[in-house]
């Protein structure tokens, strides 16, 4: 293979990665400000009542549409053109499908004995990773079997926390109820799926900071099976959203400022969710700084072109807005602030008051100057 054709299958490929890492769920560092900072995963709080998801990626997703005849570099690049419409901190909500809801229900199945894996399984799920202080997590189980099944027994289900080092999992913490009454956190009585709070001890603001696992005994039909949840603790808060927000056009785009607290400087990454006044969703708004604790609001963009290109209307309203404060070399990588559920509703704007202009910047030129050459043969 030639040396032009490497290089342009390589940058074929970063273009690729590029593209997946602005959408993965973890936080990565990036200098204060950056313009091209990523995503952030969305921690612990509630969703807010009536938010509806939005609907599986289509063309707002930007990654272009079926087979062409175009070659693969010119592929990379008309997907890159597509994508950078928008920044990387204001984001179409039908791209964003896997993290607009705050807090959904991941589930595993397994079987119940690893021996006999065409047997009874054990359908299990959480609602949550991270756990703030005096909050809790939910868990649920339920029998899965080939023939009729009996009913799913929870034996017995305990919290332990890891400690030590090597780390090695302490004696329990907590002991946890497993119910099928229709009381929350169980949705429905008698479905045969069994639900459970999971809230660590806390005293004050202070909770558990670091993995926790909770571990959990069943019977079914009387085979024994034993399965398992992991969690983190993050601590004691690092600040807090103080509840209020404001509006205003800035540039052809729509800025929300939404307040907070802060206890401890760092780098602060904050997510809210946008939609139109029709309850539609619409953007996923990030910010991504370095920040010292006299910050009193954070900057959330909805960049105009996308709410032109969404066809929404306004009043726009901000719901579910989460943030974190990454750390290093301690018991978790991150410090969860409560989230605010809000809505905050803002002025009424005309559609043509947002600008529909795309998204500029030195690094997006520097991109596109970098694939346009590869894909006219000169890498």
């Amino acid at each position: 293979m030639s040396k032009r054709a490497v290089a342009g299958a390589l940058l074929v490929l970063l273009v690729a990665v590029g593209i997946v890492l602005y959408k993965l769920t973890r936080p990565r560092a990036s200098e204060p400000g950056s313009e091209e900072a990523t995503s952030v995963n969305p921690p612990s709080g509630q969703s807010a009542a009536g938010a509806t998801p939005p609907q599986s990626a289509g063309n707002d997703a930007g990654l272009g549409s079926g087979p062409s005849s175009r070659s693969p570099e010119q592929q990379a690049l008309e997907a890159y053109k597509q994508w950078a419409r928008y920044p990387p901190l204001s984001r179409p909500a039908a791209e964003q499908a896997d993290q607009w809801v705050p807090h959904p229900f991941v589930s595993t199945v397994l079987p119940l004995d690893p021996d006999r894996p065409n047997k009874a399984r054990l359908r299990k799920s959480q609602d949550r990773l991270f756990i703030l202080p005096g909050e809790g997590a939910v868990a649920t189980v339920e029998g899965l079997a080939p023939s009729a099944a009996g009913p799913l027994v929870v034996e017995k289900a305990e919290l332990a926390r890891f400690e030590g080092s090597p780390q090695a999992l302490s004696a329990p913490i907590a002991n946890v109820q497993f119910r099928d009454d229709g009381v929350p956190p169980d949705a429905v009585s008698n479905d045969g799926i069994l639900s459970a709070a999971v809230i660590p001890p806390f005293k004050g603001q202070t909770g558990i900071a670091g993995d926790l696992r909770l571990s959990v005994t069943v019977r079914l039909n009387g085979d024994h099976g034993e399965t398992s949840f992991s969690f983190v603790g993050t601590g004691e808060p690092p600040g807090r959203f103080s509840g209020t927000a404001r509006d205003a056009l800035e540039d052809g785009s729509l800025a929300l400022y939404v307040g907070v607290e802060l206890r401890q400087p760092g780098r602060y990454l904050v997510v809210g969710r946008l939609y139109d006044a029709a309850g539609r969703p619409v953007a996923l708004l990030h910010y991504n700084d370095i920040v010292d604790t006299s910050l009193r609001e954070v900057r959330l963009l909805a960049f105009g072109k996308l709410l032109r290109d969404s066809g929404g209307s306004s009043p726009f309203v901000l719901r579910d807005v989460q943030g974190q404060r990454m750390t290093e070399g301690g018991p978790t990588d991150r410090q969860l602030l409560a989230m605010w559920p809000g809505p905050y509703k803002t002025a009424a704007y005309r559609n043509d008051a947002f600008s529909d202009l795309e998204w500029d910047s030195p690094s997006k030129r520097r991109r596109l100057v970098a694939l346009e050459q590869v894909a006219n043969g000169h890498p």
